[in-house]
């Protein structure tokens, strides 16, 4: 699974679109981006 993340999830849920368009079967993007991960206190590594 390819997972596409971008800051809120909006650029990523474009990609993800365009990947499955062009026939990628297995991806995927983080909704609400990273910013919606750390509001939900998940773990970030930078």
């Amino acid at each position: 699974m390819l997972t596409i993340y971008s800051a809120s999830g909006g650029r990523s849920a474009l990609s993800t679109r365009t990947l499955q368009q062009m026939g990628y079967t297995n991806v995927a993007h983080l909704d609400g981006g990273i910013k919606a991960w750390k509001e939900e206190g998940l773990a970030i590594e930078e």
